[in-house]
Parts: C-alpha cells; structure tokens; sequence
C-alpha cells in the first residue's frame, strides 16, 4: 500500500516539475525588460497562483498540501493557460528584438501592484491584465499590418531609443 502511494506521488512530482517550469519560467528571459509584457505577466502569474494554487489549503484543507502543483486534474487548464501566455508574450518579445522595437515602452514607467488576496479584487485584477493583453495584441497587429502595407519594418515607425534611453525627437 506504501509503495503504491509512494508510486503515484512520484508520478505526480514528475508531472509537477516541468508544468511548474513551463507555466511560470521557460522563455521568461525573452520578455523580462519589457514593461508592458511584465506588467500583465505579473499580474497574470501572481493572480492565477493565488486564486489557482495558494488558495487550495484554504478551501481543501490539509490534504491539498499531498498533492504537488499543476499535477492535480483541475489546476492543468491553469497550466496550460499561463504556458499559453507566457509563450505568446515571448513571441511578441522575440518580434520586437528582430524589428529593433524592443525596450521602445519602457521609459519612465513604473508598476505598484495593491497586492494580492484570495478575493475579488485578484479577480479583477487578473481580468484587467487579460484585457491589456488584448489591447497589446491589437497593437502589435497594428504595427505589423501598417509595415506590410507601407513596406517598412515596424522599427521604422517606432521613435529611435538614444543611448540615455530618452526617445531621440530627431529619429535620425
């Protein structure tokens, strides 16, 4: 009876690790110094293990503490979702560094987040991060049609970056 318990829970851990790595790490590096990638990767990731995984002690109890992250039958969407994201908003990293547009939004900004708690206000902040994603797609659609259609990169309608990393008026 050990064996068979201590059999399945290997069998969960070697389910757990790479989901764990896949939703939250792989590819991270891609779109790290990106502001608005970050901004709504942060608010997804933290969001969605707070209300995803963190939370399950508190509505299962001790035994959701047995069962290893991203391995249990309903937290795999979740997997699936935040490696779908994650994914996606390096794409989007990777475009840009090809086009020279990487690191065009980052000046002068800043986020402070409230902070996180298992109520509504994670569930909103979550959806918000979702509809900037939206938004961003929208944009980054738009400044690949505009290059298509103008026969430019979109590096040639973005302003230049100069070494101070002030936006050069001149775009020279």
């Amino acid at each position: 009876m050990a064996a068979k318990a201590a059999a399945m829970n290997d069998e969960r851990l070697r389910l757990s690790y790479p989901r764990w790595f896949q939703a939250l790490y792989q590819d991270k590096y891609d779109y790290l110094g990106e502001y608005d990638l970050m901004r709504i990767v942060v608010r997804l990731d933290v969001g969605l293990y707070y209300m995803c995984v963190a939370i399950q002690p508190f509505l299962r109890g001790l035994a959701a503490f047995k069962e290893p992250h991203f391995s249990p039958l309903p937290s795999i969407p979740f997997f699936w979702w935040m490696r779908g994201y994650n994914r996606r908003l390096a794409s989007i990293a990777r475009a840009r560094r090809k086009t020279g547009r990487l690191g065009l939004r980052n000046n002068d900004r800043r986020q402070l987040l409230k902070g996180f708690a298992f109520d509504s206000a994670t569930a909103f902040m979550i959806a918000r991060a979702m509809i900037e994603w939206i938004w961003l797609e929208l944009k980054e659609l738009f400044a690949r049609v505009v290059a298509i259609l103008v026969g430019a990169s979109p590096a040639d309608s973005q302003p230049k970056v100069c070494e101070s990393g002030r936006r050069d008026v001149n775009r020279n």
